[in-house]
């Protein structure tokens, strides 16, 4: 058989080739967006024990995560993932004092807080 002049194999060759880029291509990009989402969080903090939990972009795909989590002004209490009381209210963690403070109930939303309330410089991935 003469693979120089053979036109199937070249074009089947081809074609495999470019299939198997774009499978490779569309793996690494949906395993990057399911990273990036898990990774995007809020912070929420337990006021009767001072506990923290965060709560994922990905958490916020089960419907009743997102009704509890999603809707709340700051200073509104909901549910709390590590006691399960109704006293968790979101809040942003500073990396430097390894503390979470919770949002003022007049805090603007619209708003991102940039200080704690120490002076440390806030991560906008940390509120």
């Amino acid at each position: 058989m003469d693979w120089k002049n053979n036109q199937l194999v070249g074009v089947g060759a081809a074609v495999l080739l470019v299939v198997a880029v774009v499978v490779v291509f569309m793996w690494s990009k949906g395993g990057t967006e399911q990273q990036q989402a898990a990774e995007r969080h809020t912070t929420w903090l337990c006021k009767s024990t001072n506990a923290t939990f965060t709560i994922s972009e990905a958490d916020l795909r089960d419907l009743a995560t997102y009704t509890t989590y999603n809707g709340p002004k700051y200073g509104q209490e909901v549910k709390c993932k590590a006691c399960g009381g109704t006293d968790a209210v979101r809040a942003y963690y500073c990396q430097t004092c390894k503390l979470a403070y919770a949002y003022k109930e007049d805090q603007p939303e619209t708003v991102p807080v940039d200080k704690c309330p120490k002076g440390h410089d806030i991560d906008p991935m940390d509120q």
